[in-house]
């Protein structure tokens, strides 16, 4: 099997031939630029109305600054991790804090983080709980290496109820087609019974639509099949992420779970005021039944 290669990249292809071939196969569906996200209180207070219409569990929080730096105090980021996302350092360690808290894991728990890349949450998590962290990514050697697992998302090789928690930060966005719904529905056969499931920053807003840089859907044939508008956006360097509306989201991956998952989303309402860089003001929150 060809191994994936997320980041395929055309050295040839430049930004705009790559708008003009998107527009060859998608019409009138392609935009230039990132569409108007404005994280203000009535935007945020107008998708948790949208949400409550589709009789999606809410629940608000506020994030004690003192709680939070504890936390950075504890792990030590910038003597044991300076290279992880330097320039992002408050919302990555934010994402961080806010798993550590809402996943509460235990001492030797099994926790797994999905779509991990070079991310060092199952190694402070470790650390921290005594829990046993696993990473999982598509781009790791297939199967089981130690902590490592490398295996499509929604095909991890572990026997039904395995793990106590499942961290998906800064990583379903970017499952392709119907993978995250296929996804959803691996995680409540390898969570054990009121295991949890955390998926954030999960990315809101009042209409669906998908974010890419031709650069890299171009080369990698990244499929939009959806009928949703395509932003591509320069240098970003990613080949897709799907911005859910409140009505995706129930659709995809909160309907077709609630059998085995109760599902809640978080809303941080602080969440620019821990530092003015993050943008994690919302999160998905699953429990095993």
């Amino acid at each position: 099997m060809k191994k994936y290669e997320y980041y395929l990249k055309d050295e040839t292809l430049g930004f705009e031939n790559g708008i003009e071939i998107l527009k060859s196969r998608y019409a009138d569906k392609i935009f230039v630029g990132w569409p108007s996200i404005t994280y203000s209180q009535k935007e945020n207070s107008n998708l948790i109305s949208e949400l409550n219409k589709y009789k999606v569990q809410t629940e608000q929080i506020e994030i004690l600054r003192e709680e939070y730096d504890l936390y950075i105090h504890k792990v030590n980021y910038r003597e044991k991790y300076p290279n992880y996302y330097p320039s992002n350092y408050h919302e990555k360690t934010f994402e961080h804090f806010l798993a550590f808290k809402l996943l509460n894991q235990k001492k030797d728990d099994k926790f797994i983080d999905i779509g991990a890349e070079n991310s060092p949450h199952a190694d402070i998590f470790s650390k921290l709980t005594g829990c046993h962290g696993y990473v999982q990514d598509i781009m790791l050697k297939p199967g089981i290496h130690g902590k490592n697992i490398g295996c499509d998302a929604s095909m991890i090789p572990v026997k039904n109820g395995f793990f106590n928690s499942i961290l998906v930060a800064c990583a379903i966005e970017h499952f392709e087609n119907d993978s995250d719904i296929k996804f959803v529905q691996e995680a409540s056969r390898i969570l054990k019974s009121h295991g949890k499931i955390l998926i954030l920053p999960l990315y809101l807003h009042n209409h669906p639509f998908y974010v890419t840089d031709p650069i890299f859907s171009v080369p990698g044939n990244v499929d939009f099949s959806e009928n949703l508008k395509i932003y591509c956006v320069k240098d970003w360097g990613n080949r897709q992420a799907l911005f859910y509306s409140p009505q995706t989201l129930h659709n995809r991956l909160i309907e077709k779970n609630s059998k085995n998952i109760e599902f809640k989303v978080i809303y941080i309402k602080n969440f620019h005021k821990i530092d003015p860089s993050i943008y994690c003001r919302f999160a998905l929150l699953g429990t095993k039944k």
